[in-house]
């Protein structure tokens, strides 16, 4: 399972934009697929005229995903919404975000058997796979490895 993520690089007016990162829970949701769920405030000094990152989501198991151009009108006007109507996209895209495994698979051992295997021909598995996305689980999950292996 992979998920499909869409995201860009948003300008605002002069002193406009967010002044920190903000998530939009409600459109952490299903039925809000396609709606923008984050947008990421990078550099403090720059105050609200940073260029801002924001991501949503447009596919989840079992739904249809949602086009790539309707994504980016939501994003627009959940920005909108927020209170920072976006002036600009420096850049956009569509990128897949780690593997994951299903609930089923998840349910039916795939990381017991995932862990029986490991160190077999001189393969270990880390990463995402292994930890989910994020830095301190992936090297909390590394130096685990490292520790029983080497």
């Amino acid at each position: 399972i992979h998920e499909k993520y869409v995201d860009f690089i948003a300008t605002f007016e002069t002193d406009a934009g967010p002044t920190i990162s903000g998530y939009i829970f409600d459109n952490m949701t299903v039925s809000r697929l396609g709606h923008g769920m984050v947008y990421y405030h990078r550099w403090e000094d720059l105050k609200g005229n940073c260029p801002s990152n924001v991501y949503a989501l447009r596919n989840h198991m079992g739904s249809p995903d949602v086009p790539y151009d309707k994504t980016i009108e939501m994003m627009m006007d959940d920005m909108k919404l927020c209170g920072f109507p976006v002036k600009e996209r420096l850049y956009e895209q569509e990128t897949y975000y780690c593997p994951h495994v299903s609930p089923t698979d998840y349910a039916n051992g795939w990381y017991d058997k995932l862990e029986a295997i490991q160190g077999k021909q001189n393969t270990w598995y880390a990463g995402e796979i292994m930890s989910f996305g994020d830095m301190e689980d992936t090297c909390a999950m590394s130096k685990d490895l490292v520790e029983r292996f080497f």
